[in-house]
Protein backbone atom coordinates (compact mmCIF):
# COMPACT_ATOMS: atom_id res chain seq x y z
CA UNK A 1 0.00 0.00 0.00
CA UNK A 2 1.40 3.40 -1.01
CA UNK A 3 2.33 5.63 1.90
CA UNK A 4 0.82 9.07 2.28
CA UNK A 5 3.83 11.19 3.20
CA UNK A 6 3.13 13.67 6.01
CA UNK A 7 5.68 16.19 7.27
CA UNK A 8 5.18 18.76 10.00
CA UNK A 9 7.20 21.80 11.05
CA UNK A 10 6.89 21.02 14.72
CA UNK A 11 9.09 22.99 17.07
CA UNK A 12 11.46 25.92 17.49
CA UNK A 13 14.14 26.84 19.97
CA UNK A 14 13.68 29.75 22.35
CA UNK A 15 16.20 31.87 20.45
CA UNK A 16 14.52 31.07 17.10
CA UNK A 17 17.72 29.66 15.58
CA UNK A 18 16.66 25.98 15.49
CA UNK A 19 13.62 24.27 14.02
CA UNK A 20 12.54 20.68 13.60
CA UNK A 21 10.76 18.78 10.84
CA UNK A 22 8.92 15.64 11.99
CA UNK A 23 7.89 12.76 9.75
CA UNK A 24 4.28 12.04 10.74
CA UNK A 25 3.70 9.44 8.04
CA UNK A 26 1.77 6.44 9.36
CA UNK A 27 4.10 3.44 9.14
CA UNK A 28 3.19 -0.16 9.88
CA UNK A 29 0.45 -2.50 8.68
CA UNK A 30 -1.18 -2.14 6.24
CA UNK A 31 1.57 0.33 5.23
CA UNK A 32 5.27 -0.37 5.02
CA UNK A 33 7.26 -0.34 8.26
CA UNK A 34 9.62 2.57 8.81
CA UNK A 35 12.70 0.32 8.52
CA UNK A 36 11.51 -0.92 5.13
CA UNK A 37 12.83 2.38 3.78
CA UNK A 38 16.14 4.24 4.04
CA UNK A 39 15.73 8.02 4.09
CA UNK A 40 18.27 10.74 3.43
CA UNK A 41 17.01 14.25 4.21
CA UNK A 42 18.16 17.49 2.58
CA UNK A 43 16.80 20.82 3.87
CA UNK A 44 17.31 24.18 2.18
CA UNK A 45 16.25 27.81 2.49
CA UNK A 46 14.30 28.77 -0.63
CA UNK A 47 14.15 32.28 -2.07
CA UNK A 48 11.43 33.88 -4.18
CA UNK A 49 12.92 32.32 -7.33
CA UNK A 50 13.01 28.85 -5.69
CA UNK A 51 16.81 28.96 -5.59
CA UNK A 52 18.03 26.76 -2.76
CA UNK A 53 20.65 27.45 -0.08
CA UNK A 54 21.43 24.12 1.55
CA UNK A 55 21.55 23.84 5.34
CA UNK A 56 24.45 21.83 6.71
CA UNK A 57 24.50 19.58 9.75
CA UNK A 58 21.36 17.52 9.10
CA UNK A 59 21.69 14.23 11.00
CA UNK A 60 21.27 11.36 8.54
CA UNK A 61 23.14 8.76 10.59
CA UNK A 62 20.11 6.50 11.15
CA UNK A 63 18.34 6.27 7.76
CA UNK A 64 16.10 3.36 8.77
CA UNK A 65 14.63 4.85 11.94
CA UNK A 66 14.86 8.65 12.09
CA UNK A 67 11.60 10.60 12.20
CA UNK A 68 12.85 13.98 13.44
CA UNK A 69 15.34 16.32 11.78
CA UNK A 70 16.69 19.37 13.57
CA UNK A 71 18.07 22.20 11.44
CA UNK A 72 19.31 25.75 11.82
CA UNK A 73 17.34 28.66 10.42
CA UNK A 74 18.78 32.14 10.17
CA UNK A 75 15.72 33.88 8.74
CA UNK A 76 11.98 33.56 8.30
CA UNK A 77 10.72 32.45 4.92
CA UNK A 78 10.25 29.39 2.72
CA UNK A 79 12.08 26.15 3.47
CA UNK A 80 12.19 22.96 1.40
CA UNK A 81 12.69 19.45 2.74
CA UNK A 82 13.64 16.82 0.18
CA UNK A 83 13.24 13.24 1.35
CA UNK A 84 15.34 10.87 -0.76
CA UNK A 85 14.21 7.25 -0.52
CA UNK A 86 16.69 5.09 -2.47
CA UNK A 87 15.55 1.55 -3.20
CA UNK A 88 17.19 -1.35 -1.40
CA UNK A 89 19.79 -3.23 -3.43
CA UNK A 90 18.34 -6.06 -5.55
CA UNK A 91 20.64 -8.45 -7.38
CA UNK A 92 18.18 -8.86 -10.26
CA UNK A 93 17.76 -5.13 -10.94
CA UNK A 94 19.87 -3.50 -13.69
CA UNK A 95 21.79 -0.46 -12.46
CA UNK A 96 23.46 2.26 -14.48
CA UNK A 97 25.92 5.14 -14.10
CA UNK A 98 25.19 8.77 -14.86
CA UNK A 99 25.96 10.29 -18.22
CA UNK A 100 26.81 13.89 -19.07
CA UNK A 101 26.70 16.04 -22.20
CA UNK A 102 29.68 17.85 -23.72
CA UNK A 103 29.21 20.75 -21.29
CA UNK A 104 29.29 18.52 -18.24
CA UNK A 105 25.56 18.62 -17.52
CA UNK A 106 24.00 15.40 -16.27
CA UNK A 107 21.63 13.98 -18.85
CA UNK A 108 20.97 10.62 -17.18
CA UNK A 109 21.30 10.24 -13.43
CA UNK A 110 22.96 7.23 -11.86
CA UNK A 111 21.16 4.70 -9.71
CA UNK A 112 21.61 5.24 -5.98
CA UNK A 113 20.70 2.38 -3.66
CA UNK A 114 20.63 1.47 0.01
CA UNK A 115 22.61 -1.64 0.93
CA UNK A 116 21.23 -3.10 4.18
CA UNK A 117 24.19 -5.44 4.83
CA UNK A 118 26.73 -2.62 4.98
CA UNK A 119 24.20 0.04 6.09
CA UNK A 120 25.36 2.48 3.42
CA UNK A 121 24.15 4.28 0.32
CA UNK A 122 25.91 3.53 -2.97
CA UNK A 123 25.97 5.16 -6.39
CA UNK A 124 26.48 3.19 -9.62
CA UNK A 125 29.71 4.16 -11.44
CA UNK A 126 30.58 1.27 -13.81
CA UNK A 127 31.81 2.66 -17.13
CA UNK A 128 32.13 -0.32 -19.48
CA UNK A 129 28.43 -0.99 -20.03
CA UNK A 130 25.33 1.21 -19.69
CA UNK A 131 23.88 -1.12 -17.04
CA UNK A 132 24.93 -4.09 -14.92
CA UNK A 133 23.34 -6.63 -12.57
CA UNK A 134 24.39 -8.96 -9.81
CA UNK A 135 27.28 -6.93 -8.39
CA UNK A 136 26.58 -6.42 -4.69
CA UNK A 137 28.28 -3.49 -2.96
CA UNK A 138 30.89 -4.46 -0.33
CA UNK A 139 30.28 -8.18 -1.08
CA UNK A 140 31.06 -9.11 -4.70
CA UNK A 141 34.75 -9.25 -5.60
CA UNK A 142 35.63 -6.13 -7.56
CA UNK A 143 32.51 -4.25 -6.48
CA UNK A 144 34.54 -1.03 -6.21
CA UNK A 145 34.56 -0.85 -10.01
CA UNK A 146 30.76 -0.71 -10.02
CA UNK A 147 29.78 1.24 -6.94
CA UNK A 148 30.96 4.07 -4.71
CA UNK A 149 29.74 5.05 -1.27
CA UNK A 150 27.43 8.00 -1.62
CA UNK A 151 26.02 10.75 0.61
CA UNK A 152 26.16 13.77 -1.74
CA UNK A 153 22.42 13.90 -2.29
CA UNK A 154 22.54 17.64 -2.87
CA UNK A 155 24.08 16.81 -6.25
CA UNK A 156 20.82 15.05 -7.13
CA UNK A 157 18.58 18.04 -6.38
CA UNK A 158 18.27 19.14 -10.00
CA UNK A 159 16.60 15.85 -10.83
CA UNK A 160 13.83 16.53 -8.33
CA UNK A 161 12.79 19.64 -10.26
CA UNK A 162 13.34 18.28 -13.76
CA UNK A 163 11.50 15.03 -13.08
CA UNK A 164 14.25 12.95 -14.72
CA UNK A 165 15.30 10.93 -11.69
CA UNK A 166 12.16 9.46 -10.18
CA UNK A 167 13.10 5.94 -11.23
CA UNK A 168 16.72 6.26 -10.04
CA UNK A 169 16.13 7.80 -6.59
CA UNK A 170 12.53 8.03 -5.38
CA UNK A 171 11.92 11.22 -3.43
CA UNK A 172 9.29 13.43 -1.81
CA UNK A 173 9.30 17.22 -1.44
CA UNK A 174 7.78 19.16 1.44
CA UNK A 175 7.69 22.98 1.42
CA UNK A 176 6.93 24.96 4.55
CA UNK A 177 7.01 28.54 5.80
CA UNK A 178 8.87 29.59 8.94
CA UNK A 179 7.52 32.73 10.61
CA UNK A 180 9.16 32.52 14.04
CA UNK A 181 10.46 36.07 14.05
CA UNK A 182 7.29 37.50 12.53
CA UNK A 183 5.16 35.75 15.15
CA UNK A 184 7.25 37.17 17.98
CA UNK A 185 7.11 40.63 16.44
CA UNK A 186 3.31 40.48 16.19
CA UNK A 187 3.01 39.29 19.79
CA UNK A 188 5.24 42.13 20.98
CA UNK A 189 3.21 44.67 19.02
CA UNK A 190 -0.05 43.27 20.42
CA UNK A 191 1.36 43.40 23.93
CA UNK A 192 2.39 46.99 23.39
CA UNK A 193 -1.01 47.91 21.96
CA UNK A 194 -2.80 46.16 24.81
CA UNK A 195 -0.63 47.95 27.36
CA UNK A 196 -1.40 51.29 25.73
CA UNK A 197 -5.15 50.63 25.81
CA UNK A 198 -5.14 49.41 29.40
CA UNK A 199 -2.97 52.30 30.53
CA UNK A 200 -5.46 54.70 28.96
CA UNK A 201 -8.21 52.96 30.92
CA UNK A 202 -6.05 53.19 34.03
CA UNK A 203 -5.47 56.91 33.60
CA UNK A 204 -9.15 57.51 33.09
CA UNK A 205 -10.06 55.48 36.18
CA UNK A 206 -7.60 57.46 38.26
CA UNK A 207 -9.24 60.67 37.06
CA UNK A 208 -12.63 59.30 38.07
CA UNK A 209 -11.43 57.86 41.36
CA UNK A 210 -12.37 60.81 43.60
CA UNK A 211 -15.84 60.98 42.08
CA UNK A 212 -16.27 57.19 42.37
CA UNK A 213 -15.28 57.28 46.02
CA UNK A 214 -17.78 60.02 46.78
CA UNK A 215 -20.54 58.24 44.86
CA UNK A 216 -19.88 54.96 46.63
CA UNK A 217 -19.95 56.68 50.00
CA UNK A 218 -23.25 58.38 49.16
CA UNK A 219 -24.69 55.07 47.94
CA UNK A 220 -23.92 53.67 51.40
CA UNK A 221 -25.49 56.51 53.31
CA UNK A 222 -28.73 54.61 53.82
CA UNK A 223 -26.95 51.43 54.86
CA UNK A 224 -27.45 50.27 58.42
CA UNK A 225 -23.78 49.25 58.42
CA UNK A 226 -22.00 52.35 57.10
CA UNK A 227 -18.46 51.15 57.93
CA UNK A 228 -18.98 47.82 56.19
CA UNK A 229 -20.33 49.56 53.09
CA UNK A 230 -17.35 51.92 52.93
CA UNK A 231 -14.90 49.02 53.28
CA UNK A 232 -16.56 47.12 50.47
CA UNK A 233 -16.44 50.20 48.26
CA UNK A 234 -12.70 50.63 48.83
CA UNK A 235 -12.16 46.96 47.98
CA UNK A 236 -14.01 47.34 44.69
CA UNK A 237 -11.92 50.35 43.70
CA UNK A 238 -8.61 48.73 44.63
CA UNK A 239 -9.39 45.52 42.74
CA UNK A 240 -10.47 47.49 39.68
CA UNK A 241 -7.28 49.52 39.60
CA UNK A 242 -5.09 46.42 40.04
CA UNK A 243 -6.84 44.74 37.14
CA UNK A 244 -6.64 47.58 34.67
CA UNK A 245 -3.61 49.65 35.73
CA UNK A 246 -0.26 49.21 33.99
Amino acid sequence: MALERVWCLATRSQDKTLAKFIDETVYGSPNADRDDEAHFIVIAKMDENQSLTFITGIDNTTPLTSLEYLFTNSADGAYRLIEFIPNFYNGATPYGRETKDSEGNITIYANVIWHPTSNKFYKAIYLNTPTFTGVEPSITVGWQNYWEEFTDFESQIAATTSGTNTDKIPYEIHDDIITFRLEDCIVEKLDCTTDTILCSVCDRLEELLPTLKVQLMLDGANSNNWQDKQTRSETIIEQTLKKFCC
